[in-house]
């Protein structure tokens, strides 16, 4: 790790985590203390217990520190695993956004259909039905793991969670590049964040989450399953099957419709690949001119998580490498505000990407 080297300049510091990022010594181990927030310590593990991760931020199976954590505490003797993933319950919901989340709900099922892995997306219930039905389940749990987020009612609502469970909870961060609980100020300027930033992001890179989908990771068993919460998890696909149809019968805003941009993992890196081919290298002139199909076309996937930032800062060092850059360049990268001699086009992204998107995200 790069405390190994207190002295360390800080773009010989992203000098070095490029270099292993780029080896392919991406996974950084166990999941940061920096992103894991304790909001009940509970009664603890039970021998062949249940751990259960409530997926409401971070739609995807790999890149997600919520997984990776999942899967720690299987390690420690504990067999049975759950996901519960429900539509979004803190902000106003349309039938565009929910055929969108239903899209990628339904990629997850298939994912996992005949694997170890016991997944229910609960795409029949809106408004405050998600959290009546999580309430119903997390008695009977050991350690329930969820997402967190800096939005602040979302906050609000995860401090309510143990008082209705003695199980502990863990809420995990996988929605910046920089955890956002490491933000403890306000930056009155764009520019002092962007050095703040710029020194974390090498320590960030050394502590990636796995990029392996969960199917691949998960023990080659099937856990067992009591019948009481195998009735409650019965699968519906109809839903999930035919979104388009599924959200009329939701109690939700039907004045904006479903569009043609698919939901799901699949399609948002689809999206991103088709953006650093053909986009990027365009980006300064062109993100400002939307006739000319020059931004990624990403914020939906950033937002409802189908796609982690994680990912896309390591594609985006690849990038730069097919173009030409090199880890040698970033020791040059003296002035201030440079983003270590990245070809332009990728640090005019940068500054987009990791400036603006986690100022918003940490304290707007």
């Amino acid at each position: 790790m790069l405390e190994d080297w207190p002295f360390i300049s800080p773009a010989s510091a992203f000098a070095e985590a490029a270099s292993r990022v780029l080896s392919g010594k991406i996974w950084g181990g166990k999941v940061p203390e920096e992103r894991i927030h304790v909001l009940a310590e509970g009664k603890g593990p039970s021998p062949r217990g249940t751990v259960l991760y409530w997926m409401h931020i971070n739609r995807r199976w790999s890149w997600n520190y919520a997984v990776d954590r999942a899967l720690e505490w299987l390690t420690q003797g504990m067999t049975n695993f759950y996901i519960l993933e429900t539509l979004p319950f803190h902000q106003t919901l349309t039938d565009r956004h929910a055929v969108f989340v239903m899209q990628g709900m339904a990629e997850h099922e298939r994912l996992v259909e005949r694997g170890p892995i016991i997944y229910r997306a609960q795409s029949r219930k809106c408004g405050k039905e998600p959290v009546e039905y999580l309430y119903s389940f997390i008695p009977s749990v050991d350690v329930l793991i969820v997402d967190d987020h800096p939005e602040r009612e979302y906050r609000k609502f995860l401090e309510t969670l143990p008082q209705h469970t003695s199980a502990r909870i863990e809420a995990i961060d996988s929605s910046g590049l920089v955890p956002f609980r490491s933000v403890r100020r306000c930056y009155p300027t764009a520019r002092g964040f962007r050095t703040f930033i710029r020194g974390r992001v090498p320590e960030n890179l050394l502590q990636l989450p796995d990029p392996r989908p969960l199917p691949e990771r998960f023990p080659l068993m099937r856990p067992l399953v009591e019948r009481p919460l195998w009735i409650m998890w019965q699968k519906d696909h109809e839903a999930i099957v035919n979104p388009h149809e599924a959200v009329k019968k939701l109690a939700i805003d039907h004045s904006a419709g479903p569009v043609s941009t698919p939901g799901g993992p699949t399609a948002a890196r689809k999206r991103w690949r088709q953006f650093l081919d053909s986009s990027l290298e365009h980006y300064p002139e062109r993100r400002d001119h939307p006739d000319e199909n020059g931004v990624s076309g990403l914020a939906p996937y950033l937002h409802f998580g189908f796609i982690s930032p994680y990912e896309m800062m390591v594609d985006l060092l690849k990038r730069a490498v097919e173009m030409g850059w090199s880890c040698e360049k970033a020791l040059r990268s003296r002035e201030r505000g440079t983003w270590w001699h990245l070809p332009p086009c990728v640090g005019e992204f940068l500054e987009q990407f990791l400036v603006w998107r986690e100022l918003g995200l940490n304290l707007c």
